[in-house]
């Protein structure tokens, strides 16, 4: 008879289980909101044991902010990363790329915030988690701040207010992004607003004889 004993199936480490519990989590949160969401349902969703949950979060709704923070930080990590270069391209057509980015990161951040109307407690602590430093209003105001910048350092566009125009671009953005979501608008109709942004911000911002000749 045989006496050996099986081998241990290997635990994942530590950093893996949180992985998986946060892409898990990130997963439900897709398709149902927060208050039908179990630990049971996060853990088994991920693989895991139903208790192994609390090794890593203090609760459920510890789990579900991180996941929430963490996907906000990756959207809004791209939107800056592929930002715009003033200087580029024709000044009017890179500022209609600025605005249709930022009314698309508005678009893909509007659901999260619309899932967790049901949940008023997670909902704020996540508009105060997204507030913190390193993010903030400075991921959605940062690319096209910079691209008014470098458009008017280059002589491109008149003497601007910054940050003037960068709320007007974001404030205008976000109510179309509202319209979108809630409206779901055909996308000529999106774009043809979205592109009137541009040109009317652009009409206050006096181009310059050399870029409109």
């Amino acid at each position: 008879m045989n006496m050996r004993s099986r081998p241990e199936r290997a635990r994942p480490a530590s950093d893996e289980v949180r992985a998986r519990l946060l892409d898990a989590a990130e997963t439900l949160l897709t398709e149902r909101r927060p208050v039908a969401i179990t630990s049971r349902d996060i853990a088994r969703s991920a693989g895991l044991s139903d208790g192994v949950l609390y090794n890593h979060f203090a609760d459920k709704h510890e789990l579900l902010l991180a996941a929430l923070v963490r996907r906000f930080d990756r959207i809004t990590a791209a939107y800056n990363a592929d930002a715009v270069q003033p200087g580029v391209a024709d000044v009017v057509d890179g500022l209609r790329t600025v605005v249709r980015r930022a009314h698309a990161v508005q678009v893909a951040l509007l659901p999260m915030l619309a899932n967790l109307v049901g949940d008023p407690a997670l909902l704020e602590r996540f508009l105060v988690e997204i507030h913190r430093t390193p993010l903030g209003g400075e991921h959605f105001t940062g690319p096209v701040r910079r691209f008014l910048e470098g458009e008017r350092d280059a002589g491109r566009v008149g003497v601007v207010d910054l940050e003037g125009a960068t709320d007007l671009i974001v404030g205008a953005v976000l109510l179309q992004g509202l319209l979108d979501v809630l409206g779901h608008r055909a996308p000529e109709d999106r774009d043809r607003r979205l592109d009137s942004i541009a040109s009317a911000l652009l009409s206050g911002l006096q181009p310059t004889a050399e870029v409109t000749s």
